[in-house]
């Protein structure tokens, strides 16, 4: 992993300079390189590379009907994310991937904030925690707990249908233009629940041309079983 960080800060440190920006500090992690930075202005902000990770939500109830749901990345940690035991994690929304967009309509702000100028003199007076806390007041008061299930997919297909829908008029932020649009297409859904398990309410089908199937539909394949036995003569 020593080698994978010091990769990582050779290729943050040619790509700042090649901007005629200036690295101030560096912190290595294991999978991730957090940086300052002097921009060209003399402005400073903070940034994070890291290797390409797969992220994983993973989701369900257990025996005793409590449910849990956990962040995986691969490499990575685990972290647990909603806890039906655990007070103050019992209910929420949980997302990954292209997030800017759902964090600013839900939260009010994405991650980025973190460079904007004022903020970073905010953190500096006040401490990373309050500013947390503050920015945390933006956040839309939604009643996750009380949501319908007609509810729930209604919000996870509108997230992901807007995130698709601002990416094919934008081009990343002014701050950081160029972004690489990555949502679109029909939205899969599916829900869990206690008595029915997974159950898809719409999914992607195989198509070419006019002609489509539904591999779940399909009738499966006869697995022929061993026969052992003893011959006689």
């Amino acid at each position: 992993m020593a080698r994978t960080a010091r990769k990582l800060y050779e290729g943050v440190k040619t790509d700042l300079q090649r901007q005629g920006s200036e690295v101030v500090e560096v912190k290595k992690g294991q999978y991730v390189v957090k940086f300052r930075f002097k921009d060209p202005d003399g402005n400073l902000k903070d940034g994070v590379a890291g290797i390409d990770m797969i992220n994983l939500l993973v989701a369900g109830y257990n025996n005793d009907g409590s449910h849990e749901v956990y962040i995986c990345s691969i490499p990575g940690e685990v972290q647990k994310r909603r806890d039906s035991k655990e007070r103050g994690k019992e209910h929420g929304a949980s997302w990954i991937g292209q997030m800017d967009v759902i964090s600013r309509i839900i939260l009010g702000f994405d991650g980025r904030i973190r460079n904007v100028k004022f903020v970073n003199e905010a953190t500096a007076k006040l401490g990373a925690e309050e500013v947390n806390k503050q920015l945390r007041n933006l956040e839309y008061v939604i009643q996750w707990g009380t949501m319908t299930l007609q509810d729930a997919t209604d919000f996870c297909t509108l997230m992901i249908q807007t995130t698709s829908a601002i990416q094919c008029f934008s081009d990343g932020i002014t701050a950081d233009p160029g972004d690489m649009p990555g949502v679109g297409g029909s939205v899969d859904v599916a829900v869990i629940t206690p008595d029915k398990g997974f159950v898809w309410v719409n999914k992607k089908k195989l198509r070419v041309g006019d002609n489509e199937i539904d591999l779940d539909k399909e009738p499966e394949l006869k697995r022929m079983s061993k026969c052992r036995g003893h011959h006689t003569n």
